[in-house]
């Protein structure tokens, strides 16, 4: 098994293949979400198409985040793009960490055009807004309102 994992080739999308789903569905996407914006902004024209609504979810290192790298660094793209030496890599950190949050902000820009949610780990921990999904979708104006007062869509009054 170890060998067969050394030698495979095959290419790693970090988005979903391209589909047309029903007008009706829910659709989560987990993903770090680095590709270029071309790409997200292309992945969610073809899933929002047909109506359907979702979430994307970022998920990532720590270190994807903050950049706590110091001193001389080699980085090395793990699908074999290339290796970047940075001789004080501290230096980096608020332009990579400044990127991020753009990067961030083109996608929920995005997402909010299509009345979809992107949420991050940086911002809130997930398990709370991630709950909260199918309440704001399928219960209305009721599940919007339990939403903000922290009650799941089911048990809102």
């Amino acid at each position: 098994m170890a060998q067969a994992m050394l030698h495979d080739d095959a290419a790693r999308l970090s988005l979903p293949p391209a589909f047309v789903p029903s007008a009706l569905s829910e659709i989560v996407v987990l993903s770090d979400f680095w590709s270029p914006m071309s790409e997200i902004r292309t992945m969610l024209a073809g899933l929002s198409a047909s109506g359907a609504h979702g979430t994307l979810i970022q998920i990532v290192d720590p270190a994807e985040e903050t950049f706590p790298y110091s001193g001389r660094v080699e980085f090395v793209e793990p699908e074999g793009f290339g290796v970047i030496t940075a001789g004080r890599a501290e230096k980096w950190a608020d332009d990579y960490v400044a990127r991020v949050a753009r990067h961030r902000d083109e996608i929920r820009a995005e997402t909010n055009k299509l009345d979809w949610l992107f949420l991050d780990p940086h911002h809130q921990p997930l398990g709370r807004r991630t709950a909260a999904v199918p309440a704001q979708r399928h219960d209305g104006e009721q599940g919007q309102r339990a939403h903000r007062d922290g009650q799941s869509g089911a048990n809102a009054q």
